[in-house]
């Protein structure tokens, strides 16, 4: 799929998990304002 996983440093001591990914082509974004929450 070509996409990337990253660590990043989150405030307090925690680590962020980033994955990016390409859209397939043609594709509309479903929503803007990213990121996206994560709920458990």
């Amino acid at each position: 799929m070509g996409g990337t996983l990253d660590a990043e440093d989150t405030p307090g001591g925690g680590m962020t998990m980033v994955l990016t990914l390409k859209a397939a082509a043609g594709a509309v974004p479903a929503r803007t304002g990213l990121p996206a929450p994560v709920t458990p």
